[in-house]
């Protein structure tokens, strides 16, 4: 597994974290993704760098792509593609950078849920993250500040139409499975967590590493205590 041999530049990382929370709940990241549903639609685009998630209406992960590794276009933006979305039920995107969490919203009167009726490929374009910067550009999104907007509406497609807003963060975000994992490998994902800014995933691996330690004396065990406690006071400043 991965080696933390120098603990303090990982308290840097975490308390950096604290001390620049985004003004959006949570946080996200990659590696906790089930098993994709059944197969249906698509939903394509591109970002400025980050991780785009599906979510279907039970909370559960419906789809996910990681722009890390990809090569930009021209205009530096990274493509992504979310496939197997399922047909006929409500679903919410979000883009997860930084440690924060962005949910997509779109329509008039906006709202962050669509239903695909068939399985039919829905071109976002550029999705961009609102901020005060992209406000004093774009007016009129003055308010949307915390949430992503794509350059095409997808309910202007006959075949998706608009939810009622849910503006509840889904657990399967924050609140990574760690069932089934070894000591090592829940450490491993712990660190991973920090690298991406995603406090609270990183908080939920270093509990479970923590309740899996016991009263081990081994380097690892004193390793998910140390993390467990600093990542959990993170995580309280977070919320």
């Amino acid at each position: 597994m991965k080696r933390v041999s120098d603990f303090t530049s990982c308290f840097v990382v975490i308390f950096s974290l604290v001390l620049t929370l985004p003004s959006c709940n949570s946080s996200g990241g990659g590696g906790f993704f089930g098993d994709n549903p059944p197969a249906g639609g698509s939903v394509i685009g591109t970002v400025a760098g980050t991780t785009v998630v599906a979510v279907n209406q039970a909370g559960e992960i419906a789809g996910s792509d990681d722009t890390e590794g990809k090569i930009p276009d021209v205009q530096g933006n990274f493509s992504f593609a979310l496939t197997n979305i399922p047909v006929g039920q409500k679903l919410r995107l979000f883009l997860l950078t930084n440690g924060g969490i962005f949910p997509l919203y779109f329509g008039q009167p906006r709202t962050n849920v669509f239903i695909l009726d068939q399985d039919i490929e829905v071109d976002l374009g550029f999705v961009a993250i609102v901020d005060d910067d992209y406000v004093r550009t774009v007016p009129d999104l003055a308010g949307q500040e915390g949430r992503a907007v794509p350059e095409k509406d997808p309910t202007e497609l006959t075949e998706v139409r608009p939810g009622s807003e849910d503006a509840s963060i889904p657990a399967s975000l924050v609140t990574p499975d760690t069932s089934g994992l070894t000591l090592g490998e829940l450490l491993e994902l712990g660190f991973e967590a920090l690298e991406d800014l995603t406090l609270l995933k990183a908080k939920t691996y270093f509990e479970a590493a923590f309740n899996l330690a016991g009263n081990s004396p081994s380097d690892d065990a004193d390793t998910a205590r140390i993390f467990f406690a600093v990542t959990r006071v993170g995580a309280l400043a977070f919320d």
